[in-house]
């Protein structure tokens, strides 16, 4: 059996941005909200001191441990527990849980049926 890796970019994605990261963060648009969270591969400089980092929510791990334990302080009134997003003709509705991980809902018209994957990979429905 063969396997194959395919890579796929969100580049033509509008309501998702990477806006900096760097010093183990990330800095992030998730549509209309922007978050830090850690990302413990990103190890270089960030284009802008993190200190100058504005964000609506920051995650942050306890003790730094991978298991994505921790917890979500609000930075901002602007901070939302749900929001809508869009790409490629899909609506979602992303929520920021416990552990740092995003999860997404896939709203159809059609059906009205929501598909739940903490990737953020449609679901099969």
């Amino acid at each position: 059996m063969k396997t194959e890796t395919k890579l796929l970019v969100a580049d033509d994605w509008e309501d998702y941005a990477l806006l900096d990261s760097g010093h183990l963060q990330k800095l992030e648009r998730f549509g209309s909200q922007i978050v830090i969270r850690p990302d413990p591969q990103a190890f270089w400089e960030p284009a802008q001191p993190v200190q100058s980092w504005r964000a609506d929510a920051r995650f942050s791990s306890k003790n730094n441990d991978e298991d994505g334990s921790g917890s979500w302080e609000i930075l901002s009134p602007k901070a939302r527990d749900t929001w809508p997003m869009r790409w490629n003709g899909l609506t979602f509705t992303p929520a920021a849980p416990p552990s740092g991980t995003w999860a997404f809902s896939r709203n159809t018209r059609s059906t009205g049926a929501s598909h739940r994957s903490r990737s953020g990979r449609q679901d099969a429905g």
